[in-house]
């Protein structure tokens, strides 16, 4: 394995642990799971914040969306790391 190899396997590593973690939180279904937007803008020198949540127990088919994609990122992910 080369060095170059040896760097883009790690940074995979480490995208699927972050992944990984969030799944498993994310599909923690003993709560009710929501989905927050939060930004912060300047304009003329003055900073704004704002945070949105939109609660997924209201949107089931966002829900498994959001749960599918992750779980496509991650099979995705677990398939570079053995090409390498």
């Amino acid at each position: 394995m080369t060095a170059e190899q040896l760097e883009r396997a790690n940074e995979i590593f480490e995208k699927l642990k972050k992944l990984r973690k969030f799944q498993r939180a994310f599909d923690n279904k003993n709560e009710s799971n929501n989905l927050i937007a939060h930004c912060y803008w300047e304009s003329w020198g003055a900073r704004t914040e704002d945070r949105q949540c939109l609660g997924l127990n209201d949107y089931p088919e966002l829900d498994q969306m959001i749960s599918n994609c992750i779980s496509n990122w991650i099979k995705e992910l677990e398939k570079q790391l053995e090409e390498i």
